[in-house]
């Protein structure tokens, strides 16, 4: 996999433990859940034509 040069350095920094990983709050952990549910739901429909007006 490649990484560019931030990717890298967030990688260098965790590994080196520079940097931990928080766990994420009950809050935040909610919110992710509701965009994902959001996401994926279906609540409106659309309608496309696609016409072909091309003559032989």
């Amino acid at each position: 996999m490649k990484y560019d040069k931030e990717e890298k350095d967030i990688l260098d920094a965790l590994e080196k433990g520079k940097m931990k990983l928080a766990t994420p709050s009950k809050k935040e952990i909610e919110s992710i859940k509701a965009a994902a549910n959001n996401t994926l739901k279906k609540d409106k429909r659309i309608t496309i034509r696609l016409y072909d007006h091309m003559t032989t």
